[in-house]
């Protein structure tokens, strides 16, 4: 067992100031922009986005191997922290399209037990791999802006070097709008509500030689939010 880094607190506390303050000016600055000639939507975009991952936990009773060692019950907790992915995106019809995502959060895992403060056990990464639909609601196909809302399906992969790694279901809803800057190119903000499910009394966290850290208790699914900002490229 690890205790939490300073430096690592340091970073979780500012990365969330940092992508505000960015995405703050970001939205004014392209407000003062004039506005572009823009053609029609094109038929596909490429997002690569970054942004902030907070939430994650689970109620979780340790393992018997694990209790032999002096383990107790408690909740496991993600780290919130940096993320970042990519989007690909084709027009379907009107405002409708398909969408492929990919998106990683590099945090650790804790454990939080009754009436003692979290402990950091292992760093971890988190991987999001969805495909689903979005919608946006552009008032005409020339619009500037394309407010949107999207619904994705997929897997979440929870991934540590020495403890193997767990895939698990999950569902993605969000929103947010696209801001066209010039013809092909805009910012996409967006907020993402994920939802990763598990199995009540399912092991979790097996390295490989038979013992496993963690049985998931009565909780079924961990959630996650997430902001991000990214730079669309139209085709």
């Amino acid at each position: 067992m690890v205790e939490e880094r300073t430096g690592h607190r340091s970073m979780q506390s500012f990365a969330p100031r940092t992508l505000c303050a960015w995405t703050f000016g970001a939205s004014l600055g392209v407000l003062f922009i004039p506005a572009p000639a823009l053609a029609q939507p094109y038929d596909f975009e490429l997002t690569p986005h970054i942004g902030y991952t907070f939430g994650g936990g689970t109620e979780v009773e340790a393992s018997e191997e694990m209790q032999a060692e002096g383990a107790v019950n408690g909740e496991l907790d993600i780290a919130s922290a940096p993320s970042f992915g990519a989007t690909f995106s084709s027009r379907v019809h009107g405002g409708g399209y398909g969408e492929l995502s990919y998106s990683r959060q590099q945090t650790n895992l804790g454990l939080r037990a009754p009436g003692t403060p979290r402990e950091e056990l292992f760093d971890m990464s988190v991987e999001y791999f969805q495909i689903g639909g979005l919608m946006d609601f552009r008032a005409t196909d020339y619009s500037r802006l394309a407010p949107f809302f999207m619904m994705t399906l997929g897997a979440t992969r929870f991934a540590a070097d020495d403890y193997g790694d767990e895939w698990r279901f999950s569902v993605v809803l969000g929103a947010g709008v696209k801001i066209a800057i010039v013809d092909r190119f805009g910012i996409r903000l967006q907020g993402r509500f994920l939802s990763t499910f598990l199995s009540s009394e399912s092991t979790i966290f097996c390295p490989g030689n038979g013992e496993c850290l963690f049985v998931v208790g009565d909780t079924t699914a961990t959630f996650q939010g997430e902001a991000s900002l990214g730079a669309y490229v139209a085709f």
